[in-house]
């Protein structure tokens, strides 16, 4: 079920990480009481009696069809104070798996727990609210796409100025970054980012620090059953030679496609850029960290090492852009860090990004719990 206003998750108090749930670590957080009343139009709830782990709404569920997933947080109440409530989670957890799997495999997606805490006897407690709360980022409209485009020559030209400046402070830290392929996601709410790319580039152009841009949407509006890994297309390149050039090409890849769902052709964007422009020394992804590549699988094809700067990373970092660097001998950049050392990284390794800890192993990097300072 949808209602009318947002909810302010971000206001809850932070906690710790908690403990791992069929392999996810959520992060823990708390409120007095949260009300789905207040639930906004990109979110809906999956409701769970007290002290028990059935869906009462599954149907619900399709409603996130086609939608990028940001977060998925199990809300539950702290009483009585003295029940170890982990079990019942985990089952909550497992009801949730059982009837979507695909869920527990896409790493874009951020999982919280929110214990709320004013509860006092188990009448008070029943009448809370048990279960799931997925938030969605709004598919983008074709009035929002319109709009953006046309701030996309402004913002470069420094007519407006940037809020979040992610590209442009991993950019202008790496200042041995030369002969550049930049990698351009355009899709959903890419926007932003693309902006600060173009200002970077505009400032910098003389400098010649970049040679070709390659821009990308992820089919130009295909729909998603027809998507084929490795020919999805919606992919747009250009030189670096003139602003005006890379302003128009960035423009076209985004009117022609928003994305669609979630998973996006990130590598089959990179093979692309490698083959048509093999002069270039270093090639940088910009990219969307609550978007999943769907074509992982063609990462062995990347012949050149994919620097990676994650966009909207701020909550948490998607693990398959880890895996992404890690198979191309790569590296990932946030706007505080440059993890660079990943080619090297053994089975059972660990790295830390921001305050989150990730394991290679077998494989592919998994969020695990702190270590200990």
């Amino acid at each position: 079920m949808k209602a009318s206003s947002t909810l302010l998750l971000s206001l809850l108090a932070t906690i710790s990480f908690s403990q791992n749930y069929l392999g996810l670590v959520p992060t823990l957080s708390q409120t007095p009481t949260c009300k789905i009343t207040g639930l906004g139009i990109n979110q809906i709830y999956l409701k769970m009696p007290y002290s028990k782990c059935e869906i009462e709404n599954p149907e619900d569920m399709e409603l996130c069809k086609g939608n990028v997933i940001e977060y998925i947080d199990l809300v539950y109440t702290d009483f009585p104070k003295t029940y170890k409530i982990e079990a019942l989670n985990t089952r909550r957890f497992a009801e949730l798996k059982k009837a979507k799997p695909s869920l527990f495999s896409d790493p874009g997606i951020k999982w919280r727990i929110i214990k709320q805490t004013a509860c006092k006897d188990e009448k008070t407690a029943n009448a809370m609210f048990h279960g799931f709360i997925i938030t969605f980022r709004p598919a983008p409209t074709e009035e929002s796409m319109s709009g953006e485009i046309r701030s996309l020559a402004a913002y470069a030209k420094g007519k407006f100025p940037i809020r979040d400046s992610t590209v442009i402070k991993v950019l202008n830290r790496n200042r041995e970054w030369l002969e550049m392929l930049i990698v351009c996601d355009v899709t959903g709410s890419m926007s932003p980012y693309t902006s600060q790319v173009l200002v970077w580039h505009n400032l910098n152009i003389k400098k010649k620090r970049v040679k070709n841009f390659v821009f990308f949407n992820d089919g130009d509006m295909t729909p998603d059953d027809k998507k084929v890994i490795g020919k999805t297309g919606g992919i747009y390149d250009t030189t670096g030679q003139t602003i005006d050039a890379v302003i128009a090409s960035a423009s076209r890849a985004m009117r022609n496609g928003g994305g669609g769902d979630g998973p996006e052709n990130n590598v089959e964007a990179l093979i692309y850029g490698n083959t048509k422009f093999p002069d270039c020394d270093e090639v940088v992804m910009i990219a969307d960290n609550d978007a999943t590549p769907r074509d992982l699988s063609l990462a062995k094809k990347v012949n050149k090492p994919v620097k990676i700067i994650l966009c909207g990373a701020q909550y948490g970092v998607n693990t398959a852009y880890l895996d992404l660097a890690k198979a191309t001998g790569g590296s990932v950049h946030t706007i505080e860090q440059d993890i660079v050392n990943m080619a090297d990284l053994k089975d059972g390794g660990i790295i830390r990004i921001g305050k989150e800890d990730f394991e290679w192993r077998d494989g592919k990097f998994k969020k695990v719990l702190l270590l200990k300072d």
